[in-house]
């Protein structure tokens, strides 16, 4: 989706692999995010709407980078 995408609300600790399919017309950046208690997805897309470059508190766990589109990839 050009918005977003569907995932689980969490994930057991451990080692996660997920799979990703860049269907978007323009190349596409995936990056998973540990938000802190108590912000919300819609608190750190706010966030970055309003100039941060990365919310406080939130925490880089990585991801795809820069991907291109037609591209399935996999992370973990």
């Amino acid at each position: 989706m050009d918005t977003g995408f569907e995932a689980p609300d969490r994930l057991a600790p451990g080692c996660v692999t997920s799979f990703w399919r860049i269907a978007e017309p323009k190349s596409t950046k995936v990056m998973l995010v540990k938000l802190p208690n108590g912000m919300s997805a819609d608190d750190y897309v706010t966030a970055v709407k309003k100039g941060s470059l990365f919310p406080e508190g939130a925490l880089d766990y990585s991801g795809l980078g820069l991907t291109s589109p037609g591209v399935t990839a996999r992370c973990g």
